[in-house]
């Protein structure tokens, strides 16, 4: 169970107004520049570029070093405002939580949009109180917005793709559909679809083709960010698709690469497994950063399905921002404030009993 973080964020949130805004202030700043350093706003532009399949090293876009300090701090920011919502109820953090979205939107980021959605719906439903009234409505609520959220990305898709939101053509030719797709199902679903099997297609395809050259050694560079380690890893790994437009592989494959083959898949599970409790004991001590550190764990597991989370730059900073996100807020926090917080044991669900005058007597005798 996470610490009951609400009151302690509230008393942690002791900034001017100012100050508050100031960080959606400098994202707004900086993807502006980084818009006019491109010479166009992406989402206006018309023209994508993907993932090249071809290039070892994928070209630079946007205003170098500072591009890909705006997507990975602005998908943490936007999380935090949502957990800063959840613990304050302040509307003026779910404001800057939609300016957030809407310049990944005008990047034309809807994988990254998808992202703050998410991360932004954990730390909300993990700040609610627990109630058994309204489990079942939660429940719905987030089949729901997990339903809309998937469409969302089919229609992103079909815009990126046509230019139309409703033009499926595109999907349809790339993913080989034909009548056999259920009728009962939206045609936008085929997005999810795709993007969910063709990685598991592709990392098999490797897997029985192909055979790696690293080690164990090389295996830690798999979980090291991109930013320091891309040319180390782009000598070694070479990916081969089954088509050149449906590029994911799972995180794994740079596991199975680098770390000399199946035996690397294995080893990789198990230092996530070590990264993800170690990170997760660091965030509990602060007793504010629980819920925003679990929210982007999520993040990085989910997005570990289509690419190396781990290491991709807009994702493997996420949890070391979450833990020095969680020790700066706890510095604000009073000790007084702190002090009167239970801290999470099994001790917070023993209730004393009120001793009274029958008892008193009782020990005396």
């Amino acid at each position: 169970r996470s610490p009951p973080t609400p009151a302690l964020l509230r008393d942690a949130d002791t900034r001017p107004w100012f100050r508050k805004w100031s960080g959606t202030f400098l994202f707004t700043l900086g993807f502006a520049l980084d818009f006019a350093y491109q010479g166009r706003v992406p989402i206006l532009s018309g023209e994508y570029r993907g993932f090249d399949v071809e290039a070892p090293i994928q070209q630079t876009v946007g205003i170098p070093i500072v591009h890909v300090f705006l997507i990975a701090g602005s998908i943490f920011y936007a999380i935090s405002l949502a957990d800063r919502f959840a613990g304050t109820r302040q509307r003026m953090y779910i404001l800057q939580f939609f300016l957030i979205v809407t310049l990944l939107f005008l990047n034309n980021s809807r994988g990254y949009i998808a992202f703050c959605v998410f991360g932004a719906i954990l730390v909300i439903l993990a700040a609610r109180p627990r109630s058994a009234r309204f489990r079942g409505v939660r429940v719905i609520g987030v089949l729901l917005i997990a339903y809309c959220l998937v469409i969302g990305v089919g229609l992103f898709g079909n815009f990126r793709s046509t230019g139309d939101w409703f033009d499926t053509s595109f999907i349809n030719r790339i993913g080989l559909y034909n009548e056999g797709f259920p009728t009962f199902f939206s045609e936008d679903l085929k997005w999810m679809y795709t993007y969910l099997t063709s990685p598991l297609a592709n990392l098999n395809f490797n897997v029985e083709r192909f055979e790696p050259t690293g080690d164990a050694q090389n295996l830690l560079l798999a979980f090291v960010p991109e930013t320091f380690s891309r040319y180390a890893v782009a000598e070694q790994l070479t990916v081969a698709y089954q088509v050149d437009y449906l590029n994911a592989s799972t995180g794994y494959i740079s596991a199975y690469y680098l770390g000399g083959g199946v035996s690397g898949l294995y080893a990789s599970f198990a230092l996530q497994v070590l990264l993800l409790e170690l990170g997760l004991i660091l965030a509990r001590r602060t007793r504010v950063a629980y819920n925003l550190y679990t929210a982007c764990a999520a993040i990085i597991l989910v997005s570990f399905v289509f690419y190396n989370s781990f290491s991709t730059s807009a994702t493997a900073f996420l949890l070391l921002f979450a833990v020095i996100s969680g020790w700066h807020r706890a510095r604000n926090i009073p000790s007084s404030a702190a002090a009167m917080q239970p801290r999470t044991s099994a001790r917070r669900y023993q209730v004393p009993l009120p001793v009274t005058a029958r008892h008193r007597r009782d020990f005396r005798e």
